[in-house]
């Protein structure tokens, strides 16, 4: 121990359950962030109102609910008392709720945000911190999103200075003495002590509640703690000592239902001490008419939050249910919706595969364009709560082209998506080009696209998924499946395999591809060895490998791990990308036509006619121009004629170009 420290300073692994002011520290590995996050409590005032020692309510015989006689637990320094509760005396100040309360009914539909899901899912967040209010968003002190019972923040890595905390708004002093999980960086934080403190007036535990936090905050003072005095103090309590005063140990009693409900794993993963911490009141009584049924209940406050127990609704186990407060809807309904703002240049991904900007902050503004899932935005610090929505001012771009608009705040995520392929932006031929995907939806399947800018990190498909007939493109996979499978061997190709590799894939030679597709093994190797790397779609053919089929989606797939490295070593990688780059110029329809001047192609185009008679034509590649990388695989089917099916590949190839270059 260092010089100048107490044993309660001092506190290393779980911080101590017990308060070293006016909160208590919270989770295994949580440090104080006073330091780094200076944020809480607006300070509002509030209005006394005087509520009885409540040290007489007990729950009522309800259940099968054993009484025990009244246990005390000791707290960690009992002659420390706490000093919390010590800020409320003399206060008056109340808060009526606002305005906005009418439009804080009930959850949104926004998910879970990506940066909070670990740690609600740890916390047992379904079940303790309810479903989502708001969406996550932006505000000066960091990433915030409010549930049910209680609201999460990841801070700001700077946080504002106490001038400027002191001019803003009630959401900016919400940290305080707070801690944090350091596991995720996460702080809870505590809305019991702002509603305290402001002396809020929404009732508690349901509609026509006497009770409000005016009340419960006149619970709270020093006065309202009380004596251990096992002959006095009632069965069915446990007594929870906090200090000592006039050589009594001092504190306060928990009812057994809700004692049993603390300490219970699923509820406190952490320790009551530290997931509740001690008790800031009695319980206290009150009745509320919930479908037009009188209700009676129990609330009680702790150090980090305020449960409810219904007695009159029993679980399946007869025994009377208990649940947190709705802090976050109290808060949110006390005070409005707190300030969404950023500065300018902060990045944000898109959640929805259905993300559309808008013209103005509202779902009636004039659509601009259809992002998909993982899309990436910039927030231009501009922000607006329309009807209990929150809406963003963003920018951004596809390909060369951009703009301005807004996107609804549910859609928006500050967690940036996996790096690579599987983290792409993924969007419909739409938002890429609305025309060039109207060309494609009225050939009404005929025709499939996948593209990968792999610069922007960016995917757009339409029908990209769907499987179609291989033509000579299935010379793509046997030629990567033959040369893993020589590589498996410990040994590179023979002259005679590099020459029909070449006269393959250069010269599209149909019996050097079977040759080496009988060597192979047939079209099991193919699928087991795309398989290996999590790419599917591709089925045989009876009739032979020409006519198996496979999805554009997955040679896109395929050339990007060839074009990544995954696949093969660095020499077999070589060899057939220079193949491909080096398609003879017959060959070289589709993409190889359309390619802008300078543009390096490794591609392969494949055509045939189906087992029905029609035309199937494609063309696939890697093209590299100006520093910049895009991926294209464009299938046709169903065409009278190769010359149509030629038409269709050199008008969507040539559009692409046209659009990423």
């Amino acid at each position: 121990m260092e010089a100048g420290e107490t044993p309660n300073e001092r506190r290393p692994g779980r911080l101590s359950p017990f308060p070293r002011g006016p909160w208590s520290a919270k989770r295994q590995g949580a440090t104080a962030t006073a330091s780094a996050v200076l944020l809480l409590l607006l300070s509002l005032v509030v209005t006394s109102s005087v509520w009885p020692a409540a040290s007489h309510l007990l729950p009522s015989a309800r259940g099968p609910i054993q009484r025990p006689t009244s246990t005390t637990v000791p707290p960690s320094h009992p002659t420390a008392v706490p000093t919390g509760p010590a800020q409320w005396v003399g206060d008056t100040r109340t808060t009526t709720p606002g305005a906005t309360a009418a439009a804080v009914v009930a959850p949104t539909n926004a998910p879970v945000d990506q940066a909070f899901r670990a740690y609600y899912t740890k916390h047992g967040g379904a079940a303790q911190f309810g479903a989502p209010v708001t969406p996550a968003f932006a505000a000066r002190d960091g990433w915030i999103q409010f549930f049910a019972t209680t609201a999460l923040l990841v801070p700001a890595r700077q946080a504002p200075s106490p001038a400027s905390a002191e001019n803003s708004d009630s959401l900016t002093k919400l940290i305080g003495e707070s801690v944090r999980d350091d596991a995720s960086g996460v702080v809870e934080l505590p809305l019991l002590h702002s509603l305290l403190t402001a002396g809020s007036q929404q009732p508690l535990g349901g509609t026509g509640g006497q009770i409000t936090y005016v009340d419960l905050r006149q619970a709270a003072l020093p006065s309202g703690r009380v004596s251990e005095n096992p002959a006095a103090n009632p069965a069915g309590m446990v007594f929870i000592a906090e200090g000592m005063e006039g050589g009594k140990s001092v504190g306060h009693q928990i009812p057994v239902v809700l004692w049993r409900f603390i300490t219970r794993a699923d509820v406190s993963p952490d320790g009551w001490q530290v997931d509740f911490g001690v008790p800031l009141t009695e319980a206290l009584s009150l009745t509320v008419t919930r479908d037009g049924t009188p209700h009676h209940e129990l609330v009680q406050a702790f150090w980090e939050t305020a449960l409810v127990t219904d007695l009159d609704a029993l679980d399946a186990n007869g025994v009377p249910t208990t649940q947190r407060l709705n802090l976050g809807l109290d808060y949110l309904q006390t005070f409005g919706y707190p300030t969404a703002t950023t500065p300018p240049g902060v990045a944000a991904w898109t959640l929805s595969a259905d993300a559309v900007v808008r013209g103005a902050p509202a779902a009636t503004g004039a659509p601009q364009v259809r992002l998909g899932r993982n899309w990436p935005t910039t927030l231009t610090g501009v922000a607006s709560w329309i009807a209990g929505a929150l809406w963003y001012q963003i920018t951004w771009q596809v390909a060369h082209r951009k703009g301005t608009g807004w996107l609804a705040a549910s859609v928006l995520t500050r967690t940036a998506p996996a790096k690579g392929l599987n983290g792409a932006g993924v969007a419909t031929l739409e938002t890429l080009s609305p025309d060039l995907a109207a060309y494609v939806t009225k050939l009404d399947g005929d025709a499939g696209v996948a593209i990968y800018d792999v610069t922007r990190n960016q995917w757009y498909s339409e029908d990209g998924d769907d499987a179609y007939v291989t033509g000579s493109s299935a010379k793509v996979p046997i030629m990567l499946a033959y040369l893993d499978w020589v590589e498996r061997q410990g040994r590179g190709v023979t002259d005679a395999e590099g020459w029909l590799l070449t006269t393959m894939i250069e010269n599209s030679n149909n019996d050097s591809a079977q040759t080496l597709f009988d060597t192979l093994g047939g079209d099991a190797p193919i699928i087991n060895f795309l398989a290996r790397y999590g790419l599917s779609g591709y089925s045989a053919n009876p009739n032979g490998w020409g006519w198996a089929t496979l999805p554009p989606s997955t040679m896109v797939r395929l050339l990007y791990l060839l074009y990544d490295g995954v696949i093969l070593n660095s020499h077999d990688r070589s060899l057939a990308i220079y193949l491909m780059k080096n398609v003879e110029s017959d060959q070289r329809f589709g993409l190889g036509d359309t390619a802008p001047p300078g543009a390096v192609v490794a591609m392969k185009d494949g055509w045939v006619p189906g087992p029905d008679g029609f035309w199937n034509a494609n063309s696939s590649g890697i093209i590299t121009v100006g520093g910049e990388t895009y991926i294209i695989s464009v299938y046709t089917t169903g065409q009278d004629d190769l010359n149509t099916s030629y038409g269709i590949l050199q008008y969507i190839c040539g559009s692409v170009v046209k659009l990423l270059t």
